[in-house]
């Protein structure tokens, strides 16, 4: 789904991500890698989930539309106990095998984690935001003056029922200034959101990305 905003083309992506046309970066949130291995060092009998193959679809989504960079908005990482060898290693391969600069701005998640991120992986960290005119990249939704704001945090997502059916699909928000959008991560909750006056939601039904 092609939308255009600040005079620049965005791709909503089925796989829970953006391309923004002009500046050829990819724009995701919230992974929450090795949120599994957290639940389960609590005790919680949990599968390991598919960070993994989570890693393989920014993989197979930089392969498809060659971006320079690639912008994570917040909670790369679950927590601390998350933080598994298997992860780091899984991860650090991952990262210098990539083929574009990936930047990260720190969520809630990330913040206590920041100190124990392998002082070897090429990330590039933004602590408060990321600003690149006309759009500015945060992980909480706020406002911003002057600037189109990406946001996560929220994992949006939509109820769509009638009196034989029931559907939750994940979405994107789109506002007038501000997008939040979906958790990119597989193995991660959301938050029911509405339709709302000045605001278009546009919901992720397989490999359709489609406006409601």
């Amino acid at each position: 789904m092609k939308i255009e905003i600040r005079h620049q083309t965005c791709h909503l992506l089925a796989e829970r991500a953006v391309f923004w046309e002009e500046q050829h970066t990819l724009i995701l949130a919230d992974m929450h890698m090795g949120k599994a291995t957290h639940f389960q060092k609590e005790g919680i009998s949990v599968p390991e989930g598919s960070w993994e193959e989570d890693l393989q679809r920014v993989t197979t989504l930089i392969q498809k539309f060659q971006p320079r960079m690639c912008v994570i908005v917040g909670d790369l990482i679950h927590t601390s106990k998350g933080l598994s060898s298997q992860v780091k290693m899984v991860f650090s391969h991952w990262l210098q095998a990539c083929e574009c600069e990936i930047h990260l701005v720190l969520g809630n998640h990330d913040f206590s984690l920041a100190k124990n991120l392998p002082s070897e992986w090429p990330l590039h960290i933004h602590r408060e935001g990321l600003l690149l005119d006309p759009f500015y990249f945060s992980h909480h939704p706020l406002r911003h003056a002057g600037h189109f704001v990406w946001a996560g945090h929220l994992h949006p997502k939509v109820e769509i029922k009638n009196a034989h059916d029931r559907l939750v699909l994940r979405c994107f928000q789109i506002f007038p200034h501000l997008a939040i959008l979906p958790a990119f991560g597989s193995f991660v909750g959301g938050t029911f959101v509405k339709k709302t006056q000045g605001g278009i939601l546009y919901a992720i039904a397989d490999s359709c990305v489609i406006p409601l």
